[in-house]
């Protein structure tokens, strides 16, 4: 944890280096249930789920969810698979037809993240997660969002690139990473995920 605010180029390594851990398990997790290859779906998803809803202080409460959406809890298995050996929670969201796999991440790394599988990769996502994310930001105090240039990873089959954005904490120094990763698997298959990572002590479920 940072006891000072980092400077731009800290923030990037320590977001490209959160990006590297996090991917190292798609290509063993079960595919996300299908969500539509157009759209920017899963921007209003993560918004839904890591901004507007309980995180970092809860699981995600059904009753804070937009009308008709809905969550149901993955089996332990699947979470392990998506989860590995690091401690957390997953649940299917279903929303205006779609449907997303969410996973919490209890600290050390504290992690809200929503995922789907896309055969293309899906429009107009990324300008709406910035404006979500911006928005948010600015009406919440953690200004300001600051927005890093992608960068590209390997990890074995998969090519992953990844977006990063830094807002500032709720209460003393330091930054909340927001990250925008397409993981591209051999047969063509692109997965979305938006991640927000914020230091803190472990939620209440």
């Amino acid at each position: 944890m940072w006891t000072r605010s980092p400077k731009p180029r800290d923030a990037a390594r320590a977001a490209a280096l959160l990006a590297w851990s996090a991917i190292g398990g798609w290509a063993a997790a079960a595919e996300p249930p299908p969500a539509p290859a157009t759209g920017n779906g899963i921007a209003f998803a993560f918004a839904d789920i890591c901004l507007l809803n309980a995180f970092p202080d809860h699981d995600p409460r059904p009753g804070l969810l937009p009308a008709g959406a809905t969550l149901t809890p993955l089996p332990p298995a699947e979470v392990r698979r998506y989860l590995r050996s690091d401690p957390g929670r997953g649940w299917t969201y279903r929303k205006d037809g779609s449907a997303y796999v969410v996973t919490i991440e209890d600290p050390p790394f504290h992690v809200c993240a929503v995922r789907a599988a896309h055969a293309t990769l899906p429009d107009g996502y990324q300008p709406a997660f910035r404006s979500l994310v911006q928005a948010w930001a600015g009406a919440h105090g953690r200004d300001p969002v600051q927005v890093f240039p992608p960068r590209a990873l390997h990890n074995g089959q998969l090519l992953v690139t990844v977006w990063s954005m830094t807002m500032r904490r709720q209460t003393g120094d330091g930054v909340e990473t927001l990250l925008d990763l397409q993981s591209q698997a051999a047969d063509g298959t692109i997965e979305v995920r938006l991640v927000r990572r914020t230091p803190g002590p472990s939620i209440n479920h």
